[in-house]
């Protein structure tokens, strides 16, 4: 209900798993959560107060503490460029490593976070 109020009737996007190659999951699922993050907070307010559930009440806590949201803003786009170096096609001229069956272009990952994170904090 809080949900469909919230974002004109839409229905909430379910929270994704993090898998057993946790780094590599953990991107849709941070940006899942952060684009909710307001309707989150308010969800688990309303439970802790109706409910008094403790564990409602802990992550409502966690949702309503600025630094929390500030980590996610700043971990996100880190994670998703690293994502989007990773799933690309491997550069032969740089130095690379296998991560399970995924060749990743190091040198890559490092430079494009420079460009792409670094410059804009």
């Amino acid at each position: 209900m809080i949900f469909e109020t919230l974002n004109d009737g839409s229905l909430p996007l379910k929270i994704l798993k993090v898998l057993k190659v946790r780094w590599l999951s953990l991107a849709p699922a941070l940006r899942r959560v952060k684009d909710q993050w307001v309707e989150l907070q308010l969800n688990f307010q309303i439970e802790a107060s109706q409910e008094k559930s403790y564990v409602a009440e802990m992550l409502y806590n966690t949702y309503k503490d600025p630094k929390n949201e500030l980590y996610v803003l700043f971990v996100l786009p880190i994670l998703e460029e690293a994502n989007k170096v990773i799933f690309s096609p491997p550069n032969r001229y740089f130095f690379s490593c296998t991560v399970g069956r995924q060749t990743v272009d190091m040198h890559y990952i490092f430079f494009s976070l420079k460009i792409n994170v670094g410059n804009t904090y």
